[in-house]
C-alpha cells in the first residue's frame, strides 16, 4: 500500500471533511511545500552496552516511507538527511537541525526523528539524549543535552512554521551504563518547548519502557508510525493524513503491540 499524504492539520474547523495542508491555506492554492526530514538511529554504542537492536532499521525506514511523501499529493519535494550509528554524534544532531533543516522555508514542513538512548543525570536534573560515544563518563561532553535540542528547536521555528518531532528515546530494559544508579531512563520529550506548530510524538509516558520487537523487525512504535503512513491511519481513505490523525493511531496501535507495557504521548498545539 502506498503512503498517503501527511499533512500537519490546521486548527479545527467546522467544516467536516477538510484536511488542510501545511503552508497552505486553503484548497485552492496552488504552492506546494516541501518535505524536510532528520533521521537519527542508534543501535551500535561505542559502549558495547547500549547496543539496540532496531533503532538504525527504525531511522531507516521512517527516512524511506517520507522520502515516498516527495512524490505524493502534498509536497513538491522530500529532502531527507539520515545519520545512523558512529554518525551520531552531538555536533552532527544540532548541525543538522541548523545547516539542514535551517534551510526549509515558512511554507515548508521538518520533521526529526530520533531513536536511540536517552537518560537523566540525577545529580544534576539534566536530560541527555546518547549519540554513538556518549557514556557514563562524557555524559557531559558528549551527550546532547536536552536543553541545547530544545534551543536548537526554538532557533528552526522562527522561520519553519510546522515542525514534528518523533522521538522513541526510553529504552530502559536495555541501558547498562556502568554506574548506573547516577542515571535514570526518563523523559525526554517533556523537556522540548510546545509553541504554535510543533507536533510531538514520543514513544512512551514517563516511566515507561519503549518495547523493541523481534517479530515485527522495528520498535513497536516506528511499526505503528509506518503502518499509519502505509494508510492504516488514514479512517476516510482520501489519501490525506493530517498529524493529529496519525498521532491518535500510533497511540491506538502501540498498547496494543505491547500488551500496554508503552503508551506514546503527545504534546502539540496547531498553528491558526
Amino acid at each position: 500500500m502506498g503512503c498517503v499524504g501527511l499533512a500537519p492539520a490546521a486548527a479545527k474547523e467546522p467544516t467536516p471533511g477538510l484536511a488542510a495542508a501545511p503552508g497552505i491555506d486553503s484548497v485552492a492554492s496552488t504552492s506546494r511545500p516541501t518535505l524536510w526530514l532528520l533521521a537519527i538511529g542508534v543501535s551500535h554504542y561505542k559502549d558495547p552496552g547500549l547496543r539496540l537492536d532496531f533503532a538504525e532499521a527504525d531511522a531507516r525506514a521512517i527516512a524511506e516511507a517520507l522520502t515516498t511523501q516527495g512524490s505524493g499529493p502534498i509536497y513538491n519535494e522530500s529532502k531527507v538527511r539520515l545519520l545512523l550509528n558512529d554518525e551520531v554524534t552531538r555536533e552532527s544532531i544540532l548541525s543538522g537541525m541548523q545547516g539542514f533543516l535551517g534551510q526549509a522555508g515558512p511554507d515548508d514542513v521538518a520533521v526529526i526523528f530520533i531513536a536511540g538512548h536517552g537518560v537523566r543525570e540525577r545529580s544534576s536534573g539534566s536530560y541527555y539524549f546518547l549519540p554513538y560515544t556518549a557514556t557514563a563518563g562524557n555524559l557531559i561532553t558528549d551527550g546532547l543535552r536536552m536543553s541545547d535540542f530544545d534551543e536548537m528547536m526554538r532557533i528552526l521555528r522562527r522561520n519553519v512554521r510546522r515542525v514534528v518531532v518523533l522521538l522513541d528515546t526510553c529504552h530502559a530494559g536495555a541501558l547498562q551504563l556502568s554506574s548506573r544508579a547516577a542515571f535514570a531512563a526518563d523523559d525526554l520529550a517533556g523537556q522540548v518547548s510546545i509553541s504554535d506548530g510543533l507536533y510531538l510524538l514520543a514513544a512512551t509516558k514517563p516511566d515507561e519502557e519503549s518495547k523493541e520487537r523481534p517479530e515485527l523487525e522495528h520498535g513497536a512504535f516506528t511499526y505503528a508510525v509506518l503502518k499509519g503512513l502505509q494508510g492504516a491511519a488514514d479512517s476516510d481513505g482520501d489519501g490525506l493524513l493530517s498529524v493529529s490523525d496519525l498521532f491518535s493511531y500510533v497511540a491506538r496501535s502501540v498498547p496494543r503491540l505491547t500488551e500496554d507495557a508503552s503508551t506514546p504521548t503527545t504534546r502539540w498545539r496547531a498553528r491558526t
